[in-house]
């Protein structure tokens, strides 16, 4: 028992040393050694300093930004813009008054188009044809409507060759036909009517509405028309296609009714109760949810109209009573009332009287079993003022009950004022074009011939196109530009994203701008004025990918300067920070010739070609791509389609050879030949070792110039500026910034990116990251694994997996490096700390460490909750709870944005409790909080922890779609990085060239074994026998004395993870490059075969031949 006492005893003394010497191990670890490793690979990579140095022989001048010259100047482009937009919509009215004749016409159905009818256009990103037309017929359409004859077609031609950017012209009738141009193929040529479309109500009817559609549904709604089809389920379709005709400036609400009313309400939402009781503005997201409501109505019970008009008042009664609102009720039934028409009408006048009779009823009988004459009186008991004269409200009779849904959506006839013709466009909220053209607005003309409506012309044009010199007015990080329309709905705004996927919320400018001192300047830009204003304002800037990183805020002094855009309802508002000036590098002169390499290679390929991963490329040479804020015309780069004569003049101008006909802004030939310098450096890194472990080197500047190394082609849309890795790179300019770790797409192998900014040059050398403007960022991809192998080298303890952590994270927690990503590397993707170290996690939050963080996702009435560690964190030392009772410590790297934790596996005993677990799948993602509301992912709030997530923002009121903002609300997220869009495919195929480099994994850093003979020294076989058995009997030991110490401390014995895989493959591997790295198990190669196998489109002549993209850096 003794002997049994004393094992006991000599166990635990061996545990608590183990905690002890780890803890002493980890204390005395050094992270600068790893600060000093991150900082030689730029180097080494990037040539980082040299490229520095360049630049401070470089001369550089300040130019101050006058507010009211540049407002001016803005002002004047867009003004110019707008009156080209509105001469292309009169030139369509205009065509059509001259070809609105006959019912034929040369025009063919645009579904029955034939595929060689039509060619791939960039412009409308589908097969097109810019010679035709074509028509699209409702099923509801007159019978033998008239049809547009050629001159529709011509002005359509003319309009596109004198404004480029042009998208979708078209014209739809009052008979139901909408003729199209460009001519592109579609599905069914029947299903859509014109006539039900938001832009041809709002053209007909400009002023806004607030409609109340009462829907029976008695138990007498279940009968069926001669189609089978049940009165109900007409209802629900009136009812929808009326919903459909509305924009964002009307209003609206459903009442469905049988022995009493029900309204909708949404509970599921924040403030979803509103819709019971208040007017829902017609956004796209209240259309979907009151929609998805309108289909789960369902017959049953009696028929009570009084019950359905005290409802349906209630609306009106809750919003003010001089709003210039066309106001009505539209009122349906198939059958008797239960209440008698005196009580009907006497609650009718009664809650009409108060609102002063402003509001018309419409009704519609369905079916024979209807009482008309009711309905009649229910009508005609009221009138309202509409334009100049009264009218007295309508009753329709439907005996077919297949019409009740045209019948119904024609609402908006009773509130146009005939003959009304106007010159003066109308233009539509942003909407999102269904062909993938992104934001869209629609300039609207009504058509009229003899004093009678014949239809709308329209035209329509991106938000990115038409406010492209305001999206892409950015001189100084601290200043910017933004556009509001005459609701005071923000159109463009540098924190309003430009999406391609999803309808946005357009909310007033106040969302954005929060300051107090920001309401006057709203209120007079909504009225039309103009003027000026400083106050300390707050900047909102990107931090990296907000969702991840949130944003960083500043006070600034600044000033604002508004004004109307001349000739149209838009207001233009700069914001200057005091002070502040454009940094302009002095001119450089010319390359030399053949120097430079333009990046659309589809069209002038490259003259030494390789591949590298899945990429063309050009051999030993960069390549330059100009992002759309490069010229300056943004809109025209946008817009053409690019050609071999445009890559030869733009080429010509920076050898030297031509004038600017390429239209690039002054400066940008200057930042060309001055990152030359980088590419002479690249080419000198390759001789390096580390060039093997390098997938690509590339330069951005602000003046949207990217130069990547080997040169390949890059998406049309392409902005380094606003990549995660360039705002990284601007968070944290007084940094080495290292990312977590992503799948290049070029190699579909993980690296991690290390980029430097790049600042002004000063002769004298000396930078200030505070003071210094920034001029650019550099940026490299290097293989994960090798950078895992790099700290354990530096640290042999990271290698003792039994018995410690190494783990690297950013300063917002997401995890660079750790064990298991070497077992697992398809599980290193956007990974937090919490995710994965949920105990360690919660200790850093609860002290304070990893502090919380939010951000408001205006556009999807979401909150980002992130977090970030104190740039002023020093070195932290804890232990965490039970099950896993470790010592760890975090280390800030000094000059990077990485923290090193290191921590020793079951270091001592401590309390019971079940683990920690987090759950962090919301993180990077993001969905339409309104429209898509129960896909969204919503943070946990339990104690246990917290990791990046998003959650519903309680302050947007749906109904209103107004944000009630206070002062802690949390400040507006930067956009989300755009979509890109890729350009052809230059003819090449892969297979047929060589590598532009070797792509390996190097050989370990410190000195292995040398390649001795093992026969030279009888007595080399028993000394290694000896050791290898001496190691193994040590590691059984430790085993089992881990093991009970655990068993001690009452502790399930913990799974252990394997040591890491080997990573040197000889020299001479064959699959060096192309192929993915060789890893001996458990790592896996990746292959096409593989589900985690993301392939892009490869060439259309090399099949099974690599895409010819790399969108490594572009995340």
């Amino acid at each position: 028992m003794l002997q049994i006492r004393i094992q006991f005893l000599g166990f635990l003394f061996l545990c608590a040393l183990n905690g002890v010497l780890g803890s002493q191990q980890i204390s005395n670890t050094d992270p600068n050694i790893l600060a000093s490793k991150i900082k030689e690979l730029t180097e080494q990579s990037l040539k980082y300093q040299e490229m520095q140095n360049h630049l401070d022989t470089l001369s550089y001048q300040r130019q101050p930004l006058v507010g009211n010259s540049l407002l001016n100047a803005l002002s004047s482009s867009f003004s110019n813009k707008f009156q080209s937009r509105i001469a292309v919509v009169t030139h369509l009215r205009d065509a059509v008054i001259k070809s609105y004749s006959g019912t034929t016409s040369s025009a063919k159905q645009c579904c029955i188009l034939l595929s060689s009818e039509l060619e791939h256009d960039t412009r409308f990103k589908q097969p097109a044809s810019t010679s035709k037309v074509c028509e699209l017929v409702s099923s509801t359409a007159e019978y033998n409507p008239v049809k547009l004859q050629n001159a529709f077609r011509d002005a359509c031609i003319e309009n596109l060759r004198n404004v480029p950017s042009l998208k979708w012209q078209y014209f739809g009738s009052e008979q139901g036909v909408t003729t199209t141009f460009p001519a592109t193929k579609a599905s069914n040529c029947s299903s859509y009517d014109n006539r039900f479309r938001p832009w041809y109500v709002q053209s007909n009817v400009p002023k806004p509405k607030q409609i109340v559609i009462v829907i029976d549904k008695s138990g007498s709604m279940d009968q069926t028309d001669n189609n089978g089809v049940t009165f109900m389920e007409l209802a629900r379709q009136a009812a929808k296609t009326v919903i459909e005709t509305l924009n964002p400036y009307d209003e609206f609400a459903v009442v469905p009714f049988s022995s009493s009313a029900s309204v909708y309400s949404n509970s599921r939402i924040p403030n979803g109760a509103c819709f019971s009781n208040t007017f829902a503005q017609a956004t796209p997201q209240n259309k979907k949810l009151v929609k998805d409501f309108v289909s789960g109505i369902s017959a049953s019970g009696g028929t009570m109209y009084g019950a359905a008009l005290n409802a349906a008042f209630t609306f009106f009664d809750n919003v003010p009573n001089t709003t210039l609102a066309d106001r009505a009720i539209l009122f349906m039934s198939d059958g008797e009332p239960n209440d008698g028409i005196s009580s009907i009408l006497s609650t009718l006048n009664r809650r009409n009287s108060v609102l002063n009779n402003s509001v018309a009823v419409l009704t519609y009988g369905l079916g024979s079993g209807v009482n008309s004459i009711k309905l009649t009186q229910m009508a005609q008991s009221t009138s309202v003022e509409v334009g100049s004269s009264d009218k007295i409200g309508t009753y329709i009779a439907i005996t077919n009950p297949s019409n009740l849904r045209n019948q119904m959506a024609s609402y908006y006839n009773f509130f146009s004022i005939l003959g009304q013709a106007t010159n003066v466009p109308i233009w539509t909220v942003p909407y999102l074009d269904s062909w993938g053209l992104g934001l869209m607005v629609t300039a609207n003309l009504p058509v009229y011939i003899g004093g009678r409506l014949v239809g709308v012309a329209a035209a329509d044009i991106t938000i990115e196109e038409l406010l492209a010199e305001s999206s892409y007015f950015k001189p100084t990080e601290l200043s910017y530009s933004f556009v509001i329309n005459e609701g005071g709905l923000v159109i463009n705004h540098p924190n309003f994203p430009y999406v391609t996927d999803r309808e946005p919320l357009f909310v007033e400018a106040t969302s954005f701008e929060r300051d107090p001192e920001f309401v006057s300047v709203f209120q007079s830009m909504k009225s039309g004025g103009s003027g000026q204003k400083s106050f300390v304002s707050t900047r909102i800037l990107p931090a990296g990918d907000s969702k991840m990183y949130g944003v960083r805020e500043v006070k600034v002094k600044s000033t604002y300067y508004w004004k109307q855009i001349p000739g149209t309802k838009f207001s233009l508002c700069l914001v200057l920070a005091d002070e502040d000036a454009q940094t302009v590098l002095a001119p450089q002169g010319s390359l030399a010739s053949g120097t430079f390499l333009y990046h659309r290679f589809d069209l002038v390929p490259p003259t030494k070609q390789c591949y590298h991963g899945r990429s063309f490329c050009a051999k030993d040479q960069s390549s330059v791509a100009l992002a759309a804020r490069s010229f300056k015309d943004p809109e025209l780069y946008l817009s053409q389609n690019a050609s071999v004569s445009y890559v030869r003049t733009l080429t010509n101008y920076m050898e030297g050879t031509s004038f600017n006909t390429a239209n690039t802004k002054p400066g940008v030939k200057d930042v060309v030949v001055a990152t030359y310098k980088a590419d002479e450096l690249w080419k000198a890194a390759e001789a390096d070792g580390l060039n093997r472990q390098v997938f690509w080197r590339y330069v951005a500047t602000e003046e949207g110039l990217f130069r990547i190394f080997p040169g390949t082609q890059m998406p049309s849309n392409f902005d380094p500026v606003k990549r995660a890795w360039y705002e990284n790179a601007q968070a944290n300019r007084d940094k080495h910034v290292i990312t977590p770790p992503y799948r290049d797409a070029a190699s579909a192998v993980s690296v991690v990116t290390l980029t430097k900014a790049l600042f002004e040059g000063k002769s004298d050398g000396v930078h200030n990251p505070v003071t210094d403007k920034l001029i650019g960022a550099m940026g490299t991809d290097i293989v994960t694994s090798y950078f895992q192998q790099v700290l354990s080298e530096l640290y042999p303890i990271c290698n003792q997996t039994l018995l410690y952590k190494c783990i690297l994270i950013d300063n917002a927690g997401f995890v660079i490096t750790a064990e298991q990503f070497v077992t697992n590397p398809n599980d290193a993707f956007n990974k937090h700390i919490a995710s994965i170290e949920p105990e360690i996690a919660h200790r850093l939050q609860t002290s304070n460490v990893l502090l919380p963080g939010k951000c408001s996702n205006i556009e999807n009435a979401l909150i980002y909750e992130t977090f970030q560690i104190s740039p002023n964190q020093t070195r932290f030392t804890s232990s965490t709870g039970y099950p896993s009772c470790e010592y760890f410590e975090l280390m800030p790297v000094t000059g990077t944005n990485a923290y090193l934790i290191m921590a020793a596996k079951q270091s001592r005993s401590c309390g019971s409790r079940s683990p920690r677990s987090c759950s962090c799948s919301s993180v990077g993602s993001s969905t339409n909080v309104v429209a898509n509301i129960f896909q969204t992912p919503t943070c946990s709030k339990s104690y246990s922890c917290s990791c990046p997530c998003t959650s519903y923002n309680q302050v947007y009121q749906p109904c209103t779609n107004k944000y009630l903002f206070n002062s802690y609300s949390p400040q507006p997220c930067t956009p989300e990085i755009k979509d890109l869009t890729q350009l052809g495919t230059p003819p090449v195929n892969l297979n047929t060239l060589e590598k532009c480099y070797e792509i390996s994994f190097s050989v370990p850093l410190s000195a292995g074994g040398g390649d001795g003979d093992t026969n030279s020294s009888s007595n080399i076989g028993p000394i290694v026998g000896g050791v290898v058995g001496a190691i193994v009997v040590l590691v059984i030991v430790i085993l089992v004395i881990k093991s009970m110490c655990q068993n001690t401390a009452t502790a399930p014995v913990v799974a252990t993870a394997s040591a890491p895989a080997v990573v040197s493959p000889p020299p001479t591997n064959p699959n060096y490059g192309y192929n993915y790295p060789q890893v001996t198990s458990p790592v896996t190669k990746l292959n096409a075969n593989q589900p985690s196998y993301q392939p892009e489109a490869s060439y259309s002549n090399a099949p099974g031949a690599p895409p010819p993209y790399n969108t490594a850096m572009y995340t």
